[in-house]
């Protein structure tokens, strides 16, 4: 099953540059992720379970602009045991594919927050397609934290950040990490390529810190708590 949804790229999705945001991707891709979850009968607001991301991979081969209209797409290629893997695509009107993304989501018991075995009855309500890939043998593995970071800087989480699973939102970390990296590197930078992986929920009100170093590759940010020995999350922006 392939799930659709059509968006203008408005005001409130893109930057100073007038392209979108990957903070703006991530939002639109999670609408589409509960989309798909309410129509295989798994809705947010009544179901005992929920999906929580672990990890993110996304390639932008051409950034939309503000003004386009977009369609949006997403599939289910694979729900087994307590994990499932969702794709995402971004196309123009024309059908040119502009951003790809593959995802890894864990599956808990709302309540309390433990892992939730799948039944087959749920994973065949999402009608899993796993031929259909952009992200052939692809494996989402967290790299290696880096021995040395440039600089870091602390953040306080406020009540804005928090969703409905009374965490911060996945799309903050990217946000916040990309805040965390020194403005005369970040100016005008567009990632063709970002992956984030996702470790420990941070809370409202909790204290972090976010650690940032420039690799040959890329800019890393790793999200850890206030004492540093926590990591909540690892963000790579690839140049």
């Amino acid at each position: 099953m392939v799930v659709k949804h059509k968006y203008f790229v408005g005001y409130q999705y893109v930057d100073a540059h007038y392209k979108i945001k990957n903070s703006a991707l991530l939002g639109m891709f999670e609408d589409l992720a509960g989309m798909h979850g309410s129509i295989a009968g798994e809705d947010i607001r009544t179901s005992d379970t929920v999906w929580i991301l672990t990890a993110y991979r996304v390639k932008i081969m051409k950034r939309p602009e503000y003004g386009e209209y977009v369609t949006l797409s997403t599939w289910s290629r694979s729900v087994r045991g307590l994990l499932a893997f969702r794709e995402f695509e971004v196309r123009n009107r024309e059908g040119e594919l502009l951003v790809c993304a593959v995802s890894e989501w864990a599956h808990i018991y709302k309540a309390t927050g433990m892992p939730a075995r799948v039944t087959q009855e749920l994973a065949d309500s999402y009608e899993s397609e796993p031929d259909r890939t952009n992200f052939p043998n692809l494996r989402l593995r967290v790299a290696k934290e880096p021995e040395v970071y440039e600089s870091d800087s602390e953040w306080q989480i406020g009540r804005n950040w928090i969703d409905v699973n009374r965490h911060m939102n996945n799309v903050y970390y990217v946000e916040m990490a990309e805040m965390s990296i020194p403005e005369e590197k970040i100016e005008g930078f567009a990632t063709s390529q970002f992956d984030v992986f996702y470790r420990k929920e941070i809370k409202c009100g909790q204290t972090v810190r976010c650690f940032y170093v420039e690799e040959e590759d890329g800019y890393t940010v790793a999200v850890k708590s206030a004492d540093g020995e926590t990591l909540h999350a690892q963000i790579k922006l690839y140049k």
